[in-house]
């Protein structure tokens, strides 16, 4: 155990006695240390909060080509699917089927048939990236 003749406390950029022993100057350092901690933690705090940002930023970045690949493949989807229902409303016409010629009805099928193909290759292509981007989360 440590003796002292007189106890110094300096604090807030002044020196004064410190009025009571031992005992008492150590709790006093234990309860103002105990403060400081806690100004190191709203650091540490701060720190951890810019780390997660800055980590959910990158986490955006690299989820970004997926992101726009998906609106394309929706884009494209979108295009053939109105294409598709043009062609099915003029294939619904009774007209197209009274008249001479077969050539466009065989072209509206195989246009029909083509279109179809293309909208279930786009809907897997779809799957596939939003199940990527759901990995990435």
């Amino acid at each position: 155990r440590t003796t002292a003749d007189e106890l110094l406390l300096v604090e807030g950029g002044r020196v004064e006695p410190f009025p009571g022993d031992l005992d008492d100057y150590a709790g006093r350092v234990t309860t103002s240390s105990g403060g400081a901690g806690t100004a190191s933690t709203a650091a540490h705090g701060a720190a951890a909060r810019q780390a997660r940002r800055r980590e959910a930023a990158l986490a955006r970045q690299r989820r970004q080509p997926l992101v726009r690949e998906v609106r394309t493949v929706e884009q494209e989807l979108e295009d053939r699917q109105h294409l598709l229902a043009g062609i099915e409303q003029e294939l619904a016409r009774p007209e197209l089927y009274a008249e001479a010629d077969d050539g466009r009805l065989q072209e509206l099928m195989v246009r029909q048939g083509s279109l179809r193909k293309e909208i279930a290759a786009l809907e897997g292509r779809w799957l596939e990236l939003q199940e990527r981007l759901e990995s990435m989360e």
